[in-house]
């Protein structure tokens, strides 16, 4: 009787594979492909391939992701849940797999189309992240947290780039141009909330792993944050210098109010703590800690489609992970 209960619990092994493939995706195509774009002499060739396979990876990923959350969202149709729940998670799901795959068809997306994205992936993270928070789980805090900082910060930027379109004076160019920057700390702010709640969830997880992760990202932390307080005229190494233009191709804009090895770091550390989250997790919580790292990529730019369909699907995930253990993922579309 034992094992056919056990036969039914549907394997990790899937969910871990796409959070890792995303990570990858994410690093290649927004990361390491654009860092070396002339920074490397005599590789052309190597680094056109790698943007070619960046490009073809990410419309892989996504398609995938598109997938995923229609299979999430069957998963909840079918799960015991109140019905405001399943209401709010159809009337967010459905609208940002709409516009996400409209970003695909047009070949210059409307800023607006962008802000949906963000808003509706951004509220979806924030209730689903609270729905699990109910059952008192702290790390339920880390859909929260990171909805929440992609909410502030891509409301900000888009009312911020609305005021230059719109050829207002300099002095409101200037002061919604700061308030954006403010807001862009705030946002940084609670992703680092939701770095140390992920942190803490890798220590728990193993000691070991989890330990070892932590070490590693502590010492590309500080190699970041040394680099990024360099002056670009300064670095000599080939390595400090695609740290560096790793670092500025993951930031957002507008940058927040930090010191600049600082913001390097948390344009990092999402990659980082991801990965890391994949490592650490333990037999039974590699679904949710799948979940979570999908969270943590989109960081503070679920704008981008891309990065929103990655909170979308991680929030779906981790809600229903922590609502039915044994129904993630039933419905066979991962």
């Amino acid at each position: 009787m034992t094992e056919n209960r056990q036969s039914l619990i549907p394997s990790a092994r899937p969910s871990v594979l796409l959070a890792a493939f995303a990570v990858g995706v994410v690093l290649l195509s927004r990361g390491l492909g654009p860092a070396l774009q002339g920074a490397v002499v005599g590789l052309s060739d190597t680094i056109d391939f790698l943007a070619m396979t960046g490009e073809a990876a990410t419309q892989f990923l996504f398609i995938t992701l598109m997938v995923v959350a229609l299979g999430l969202l069957s998963a909840w149709a079918q799960l015991r849940a109140p019905f405001l729940l399943k209401l709010y998670v159809v009337g967010l799901t459905v609208p940002i797999c709409f516009v996400a795959l409209a970003t695909m068809a047009v070949p210059r997306t409307h800023p607006v189309m962008h802000l949906l994205v963000c808003v509706l992936s951004s509220l979806a993270a924030v209730g689903l992240g609270l729905d699990a928070a109910i059952r008192r789980n702290l790390h339920a805090g880390i859909p929260i947290a990171i909805g929440l900082a992609a909410l502030v910060r891509g409301v900000s930027s888009y009312l911020s780039e609305a005021a230059i379109v719109t050829h207002h004076d300099l002095a409101t160019m200037g002061d919604r141009y700061q308030q954006a920057r403010l807001c862009s700390t705030i946002a940084h702010g609670l992703l680092g909330l939701a770095l140390i709640l992920a942190i803490s969830l890798m220590l728990r997880q193993s000691k070991l792993r989890g330990g070892l992760s932590l070490l590693g990202l502590v010492g590309l932390s500080v190699l970041s944050f040394v680099f990024g307080q360099t002056p670009p005229a300064e670095l000599e190494s080939v390595g400090s210098i695609l740290l560096v233009r790793l670092g500025l191709r993951l930031s957002s804009l507008p940058p927040p109010l930090l010191p600049p090895g600082l913001e390097h770091v948390l344009a990092l550390a999402p990659l980082l703590v991801a990965t890391g989250l994949l490592v650490s997790s333990a037999k039974g919580e590699r679904r949710a800690a799948a979940c979570l790292a999908l969270v943590i990529l989109a960081s503070v730019n679920a704008e981008v489609p891309l990065l929103g369909l990655c909170l979308l699907c991680g929030g779906l995930g981790y809600a229903l992970e922590r609502r039915d253990p044994h129904g993630v993922f039933r419905s066979g579309q991962v």
